[in-house]
């Protein structure tokens, strides 16, 4: 009698390599995960950086003063806050950042807490 196929030891390796293959792999996409909500919460800080600055020339050569209000709007994330204090949330990251009020001289400067 010739019987074709796996016993059940093999099957039961078979299924552990799976399982540490998978929990491996697993872990290493959630890290991807953090990483990339990080690295948006940067970009993030920058285009407000990018957006202070060019708000702040305009009120300058305008003449209007350093009271001026930035656009908030970041597409799928939001930026709440008042004064110095504001949280960037991004997916179900949530990011506290300080804002430097700007000077004579200087723009304010958006930077995470």
């Amino acid at each position: 009698m010739d019987n074709k196929g796996f016993t059940l030891v093999e099957l039961l390796a078979i299924m552990i390599i799976i399982g540490i293959i998978a929990t491996a792999a697993t872990y290493k996409f959630m890290n991807l995960t953090s990483t990339a909500e990080s690295q948006m919460v940067d970009h993030v800080i920058s285009e407000l950086n990018t957006r202070e600055k060019h708000t702040w020339m305009n009120a300058k050569l305008d003449g209007t003063g350093l009271e001026y209000m930035i656009d908030l709007e970041i597409g799928n994330g939001t930026v709440e806050g008042g004064g110095e204090d504001y949280t960037i949330t991004i997916s179900s990251t949530e990011v506290g950042v300080n804002r430097t009020k700007p000077t004579s001289t200087e723009p304010g400067i958006w930077s995470r807490k």
